[in-house]
């Protein structure tokens, strides 16, 4: 037997991502301004702002999928771009809506699974993220 779960995400945590989701877009159009839309095909390292842009991306899909353990240690918190202020997160920065968000919920995922463990009638389990 197979259980699958849907969580969803808290609304704090999917404001946070689309907020991050328009800084990438910005890094993107950088980018393709500076070196061509193909080059944003590529995954370029020998750029600066390419990088920046892979490191923005990489961010971005981990921060929801693997949660707090994987992206609280990482050196991308330290772009000025994720310390300012920010009007769609009530003047606090990425940086700062994130870790409040983790104060309140350090993994929206492990409760499922801990009520998934609890009812021990399962094969397997898959905990995904939900739509509204």
């Amino acid at each position: 037997m197979v259980f699958l779960v849907s969580v969803y995400t808290p609304e704090d945590l999917l404001n946070l991502y689309n907020q991050l989701g328009g800084l990438v877009q910005r890094h993107r159009r950088m980018v393709g301004e500076a070196y061509g839309s193909a080059h944003l095909k590529k995954q370029c390292r020998e750029h600066g702002p390419c990088v920046r842009l892979l490191a923005l991306r990489m961010l971005r899909f981990r921060l929801v999928e693997d949660g707090p353990s994987s992206v609280l240690k990482y050196g991308t918190w330290k772009m000025g771009e994720l310390r300012r202020p920010l009007k769609g997160l009530g003047g606090r920065s990425i940086y700062e809506a994130y870790r409040r968000a983790v104060e309140e919920n350090f993994n929206h995922k492990f409760s499922a699974v801990i009520r998934i463990l609890r009812q021990e009638l399962f094969d397997k389990a898959i905990v995904f993220h939900g739509v509204r």
